[in-house]
């Protein structure tokens, strides 16, 4: 929800990542889908590593591309996350009819991320709606860009990652903020059954490096 061209969270409503799981639930038993294989890049990965710990017994494998678990923060920070969060979100209201000039979006996206041009420009296009005269705006929910209420601890991550029971894949990637070949080593213990493998890119490795990380997928 909130993303592309996906419907938007109701006016009030925000964009926490249980509420995400509780969609994801509601997809899986609206369909009866006995049991199922996650695969998810970045937020999408966490979610799908979240849900295969809370629901073991629905997921058969996980496939997380450049994320590996839960991002955390300490107890210590807990009222500035939630302080930061309110104020975050009362800050943003629902898209205003803003022309967007792709070109211009394409350029400030690289500027800020490890993408290459051809692949922000497809994933900013997701994000965008035209009307009648061919003018695009931004259809994403703004509301997505604010801070997180509260994340988890290392040591609520660790419990949940624990219970995961099915095999798990990572993929990272070698130009990566989220720096993988870091984080797994020191979260590997957590895990019953899981792989890790790098791949050379960057954040949207799936973008960049399409067959390899379909092999690997496939293995």
């Amino acid at each position: 929800a909130g993303h592309g061209r996906s419907g938007h969270r109701a006016l009030g409503a925000h964009y926490n990542q249980a509420d995400y799981l509780q969609d994801l639930y509601a997809l899986i038993e609206s369909q009866e889908w006995e049991e199922v294989i996650l695969l998810g890049h970045s937020l999408g990965g966490i979610l799908a590593s979240l849900f295969a710990a809370l629901f073991p017994e629905k997921v058969t494998a996980v496939i997380s591309i450049d994320a590996c678990g839960p991002l955390t923060e300490t107890e210590e920070t807990t009222a500035a996350q939630m302080r930061d969060a309110i104020m975050s979100r009362h800050a943003k209201s629902r898209n205003k009819l803003r022309i967007v000039d792709l070109d211009d979006a394409v350029k400030a996206r690289c500027k800020v991320s490890d993408i290459p041009a051809e692949h922000a420009r497809s994933i900013l296009s997701r994000n965008l709606t035209q009307d009648a005269g061919g003018h695009c705006f931004w259809s994403s929910d703004p509301k997505l860009r604010t801070k997180s209420t509260l994340r988890l601890t290392e040591k609520q991550a660790e419990s949940l990652m624990r219970a995961i029971v099915c095999p798990i894949l990572f993929i990272g990637a070698s130009n990566s903020f989220k720096n993988l070949e870091t984080v797994f080593p020191n979260r590997k213990g957590w895990f019953l059954n899981a792989q890790y493998e790098q791949l050379v890119g960057g954040h949207h490795i799936h973008m960049e490096n399409t067959d390899d990380v379909g092999v690997l997928i496939r293995h």
